[in-house]
């Protein structure tokens, strides 16, 4: 009867077969360590070329406790919120991410509710039901039709995001030629069109779609009910620029511009 034996630290899996040798335990081994596991072969007796150093020991608990390390680490979300044109204005640092709809009800709404500069006075605001103090600017994550119609109906603040669910493309010859000037001043021609749009939640809404070349719809949903389609277009895609100046940066690490807007 041969034993033979793989540790893992200082915990051993044992196997006992009159079958079982070297490659086999060698090739078990293997796959543990592909698992993440600090496994070697140690056999029975001490044999040449098999002891256990102490350094070899030391080695593999090194592994085990940087793996420990990396379990071990707080997990945390940065949420920027940025300008048009990509520059930062401030960061939202969770422990747990608890999602972007979340996030924007208790976290964004009551700092940028004070901070956002230019904002229409009250009395602005009650003269003209349509004015929104600003527009928030996100992606498919935090769409939600009771989020769009919280933000406009308790504090007036606009949304622009994409469609999660625009259904059937509206007909091509509904599209027509508009310029538009980007964040970075370049002049683009896209097809565009508008129609109005009714939520689950009954909330009535913008809806501007982009004809792409391949015949492609992209759709848009705002509740900055004033002014031409083309703002929210360029706006809608100034995230880009956002993306660009920083994607999910690292720890100890600051945003770095993007190189067609310098810092002023």
């Amino acid at each position: 009867m041969r034993s033979r034996r793989i540790q893992i630290g200082t915990n051993e899996i044992c196997e006992a077969s009159d079958g079982i040798g070297y490659p086999t335990v060698k090739r078990m081994c293997k796959k543990l360590r592909e698992q993440g596991a600090a496994a070697f072969y140690r056999p029975p007796e001490p044999m040449k070329g098999h002891k256990l150093t102490p350094e070899l020991i030391a080695k593999a608990q090194a592994l085990i406790d940087e793996g420990r390390e990396r379990l071990c680490l707080r997990a945390t979300t940065d949420d920027w919120v940025n300008a048009l044109d990509g520059q930062p204005f401030f960061c939202v640092t969770k422990a747990i991410d608890p999602g972007l709809q979340k996030t924007i009800r208790e976290d964004l709404v009551p700092r940028l509710l004070v901070k956002v500069p230019g904002q229409p006075s009250e009395a602005q605001l009650a003269a003209n039901p349509l004015l929104p103090r600003f527009t928030l600017v996100f992606d498919r994550e935090g769409y939600s039709p009771e989020l769009f119609a919280w933000l406009w109906t308790e504090h007036r603040i606009a949304i622009l995001t994409y469609h999660k669910h625009p259904g059937p493309d509206w007909d091509a010859s509904k599209f027509s030629p508009l310029q538009l000037t980007l964040v970075n001043g370049e002049e683009v021609t896209l097809q565009l069109a508008e129609r109005g749009t009714r939520l689950t939640n009954g909330f009535w809404l913008r809806e501007v779609r982009k004809l792409n070349e391949s015949g492609h719809q992209t759709s848009i949903l705002s509740t900055r009910y004033l002014g031409p389609i083309e703002p929210l277009a360029a706006a809608m895609f100034a995230r880009w620029h956002q993306e660009t100046f920083g994607r999910r940066p690292q720890p100890h690490s600051r945003p770095h511009p993007h190189p067609r807007q310098p810092p002023s």
